[in-house]
């Protein structure tokens, strides 16, 4: 077997496709399937995998390849006959009861990518022990044995692409909100979400615009620069059917229909809601709801990652409900999910991730574009769009601006700056006295990772590196009773940390 020289971590391995051994090919492939396969026998899980690819170019043989391998070993197969979400991957490993998941999937990530992402037998992404394990086996090459037996390889029942379209509807079956008269345009941006976002309107009876030339699935995305629904030059097609077609909302899914975008016509313009924008008003309606179905919110809780908005703790707190913070990923919502999922409401990320059932252990759009328009049904009979139900909320408990930022550096420059701020802690930023150092590598819980957290009087700034480019994130929360003054003290933030990493002020 050839030499594989990619890194696993817990969201799998996502690199150019190539011939090299930097590259994802059919060695690279097999010798990856092998040292999973290696990792799962040592752990003595046994039983059937499912395998599932997305819109990319090569998702399919990928695919098929990886399954051949499994079968060799001795592992019965489900795999999918054509192109499916990330988040029906999880569901379907639970459902059929498969010991792991694999999905060919880049995410959002430019056509010259693709990727192998792998699913616990929980239906979760993988953690880092398991990872390790399976990195460890990739290292040295390590083939698994065949079986004496070949497992059988077989489609998805179809029984269980209905089942999941049911969990859809019975994750908010208590909201009773009819969305027929909704105008409303969906793209998937050439990805995989829109077979099943197709069933769920027409068996909501919504007769929504679709953008035609983005319908297909084509690994080459031809129509979008970068096939991400958190930009809005993504929604450009779209954008233009809507105005055509007078649509209230524009949805949009990314490749692997785990992340959803969405725009709202207000005051005769459309608005892009950003991630935590959209969390907020899924949860403030999630909860409203409830509330109005007198369902009991005690030991309810919901959860999100510590850098998505902080409004939400004053949403839950407002309701009654908990709110738990965890590390970046949503591997670790669906940890907390595991631990008691009859108490779980609601989880999301601001990246654009949302789940509300407990069918998956991983972010659904097809699940939160039907919530979307339902919280856009309800609200529109009160006269508001979602714009309005998000200026409500800063109304009521203060406008937070949620200020991200991504910024290209070279990996030992992100590795120097995150040791010269542990080594020597500021004690401001610009004119702004740091009030609280957290460095979460120091903590001795759930949260420990390569995080560091400042906190002023009038804002929070988290920095960490990026898992998977060399990149540094950086996410400031600033809380103002008026808008522009927390955007403004948010961009000083900014623009006080351009000059702590020693870069010039961006204008």
């Amino acid at each position: 077997m050839k030499t594989c020289n990619l890194t696993f971590g817990t969201a799998g391995i996502r690199a150019v496709m190539g011939n090299s051994s930097t590259e994802l090919n059919f060695a690279t492939i097999e010798a990856i399937t092998h040292a999973l396969i290696c990792t799962l026998q040592k752990q003595n899980l046994v039983g059937s995998v499912v395998i599932t690819y997305d819109s990319r170019n090569h998702s399919v043989e990928f695919s098929q390849h990886t399954a051949n391998i499994f079968a060799d070993c001795g592992y019965d197969v489900y795999l999918s006959q054509h192109c499916e979400s990330t988040p029906f991957l999880s569901y379907c490993v639970r459902k059929l009861e498969c010991v792991c998941g694999v999905n060919m999937t880049a995410s959002h990530n430019p056509k010259e990518y693709n990727g192998y992402k792998v699913y616990n037998h929980f239906g979760a992404q993988i953690d880092i022990d398991f990872a390790e394990m399976v990195q460890s086996y990739l290292k040295v090459c390590h083939m698994a044995q065949p079986a004496q037996t070949k497992g059988e390889i077989r489609p998805i029942p179809q029984s269980v692409h209905d089942a999941y379209i049911d969990c859809v509807f019975q994750s908010t079956s208590f909201a009773e909100v009819d969305i027929s008269n909704l105008q409303v345009v969906y793209t998937p941006l050439h990805g995989v979400g829109a077979e099943k976002i197709q069933r769920v309107f027409e068996r909501a009876n919504l007769h929504a615009h679709y953008v035609a030339n983005q319908m297909a699935p084509d690994g080459d995305f031809p129509t979008t620069r970068k096939p991400n629904p958190e930009e809005e030059d993504a929604f450009a097609h779209a954008l233009t059917l809507a105005k055509a077609k007078q649509a209230e909302i524009i949805l949009a899914t990314d490749p692997d229909a785990d992340r959803l975008g969405v725009m709202v016509l207000h005051n005769g313009k459309y608005e892009l809601l950003s991630g935590n924008m959209t969390g907020l008003v899924l949860l403030s309606f999630l909860l409203s709801a409830m509330q109005e179905a007198n369902m009991n919110l005690t030991n309810k809780f919901v959860v999100k990652s510590i850098v998505s908005s902080s409004l939400a703790e004053e949403i839950c707190n407002h309701y009654g409900v908990k709110l738990i913070n965890v590390l970046i990923g949503f591997r670790y919502i669906g940890e907390q999910i595991e631990l008691d999922e009859n108490n779980y409401l609601f989880g999301f990320e601001e990246s654009g991730g949302y789940l509300a059932g407990t069918h998956a252990r991983d972010k659904d759009a097809i699940e939160a574009a039907y919530i979307a328009l339902k919280a856009a049904a309800y609200y529109k009979q009160q006269g508001k769009t979602l714009i309005d139900v998000i200026n409500d909320l800063y109304k009521q408990f203060g406008f937070v601006c949620d200020f991200n930022k991504t910024l290209s550096m070279e990996p030992s420059a992100i590795a120097d700056f995150m040791d010269r701020l542990r080594s020597n802690p500021p004690t401001h930023l610009g004119h702004d006295a740091i009030v609280t150092f957290d460095d979460f590598n120091r903590r001795d819980d759930a949260l420990k990772s390569n995080i560091i957290l400042m906190r002023t009087n009038a804002y929070q700034m988290i920095i960490r590196p990026s898992g998977t480019e060399p990149k540094l994130k950086l996410y400031i929360s600033a809380k103002d009773a008026f808008a522009q003054q927390a955007l403004s003290v948010a961009q000083g933030a900014y623009q006080a940390l351009l000059t702590l990493l020693g870069l010039p002020i961006e204008e």
